[in-house]
């Protein structure tokens, strides 16, 4: 395994408060964008509108469909270490539906390599 990456769960807003502290990766759309930058609010894939707080303040636009990657810290906030912007076409075409079914999924059932 590349030592830069660590292991993560995927994560919704409603799975979001039993993270803190731990890898998560979120899906979600996003809203707006904080004045300073080092904030944004998201939607995530069962509709729920988290912050996601970052260190450094983002230096582009960012609109439409998001992969964050970073950490809990509470109920409806992580701290964002980086995150992949969808394309407009695939934003436009993704299914947000199913994927959170595949998150509720991953977190109901017990599994062996999950890092919490």
């Amino acid at each position: 395994m590349d030592e830069g990456v660590l292991p993560a769960t995927r994560v919704n807003g409603a799975f979001l408060p039993n993270f803190t502290g731990k890898r998560i990766v979120v899906i979600a759309s996003v809203m707006k964008i904080h004045p300073s930058g080092r904030s944004m609010e998201v939607k995530t894939s069962d509709d729920r509108v988290i912050t996601v707080n970052f260190n450094r303040p983002l230096i582009d636009s960012v609109k439409g469909l998001v992969e964050i990657h970073g950490v809990g810290s509470g109920k409806n906030v992580m701290t964002g270490e980086f995150f992949f912007e969808f394309p407009e076409e695939i934003s436009e075409t993704f299914d947000l539906e199913a994927y959170n079914e595949c998150v509720n999924i991953i977190n109901s059932i017990p599994s062996p390599w999950r890092s919490d």
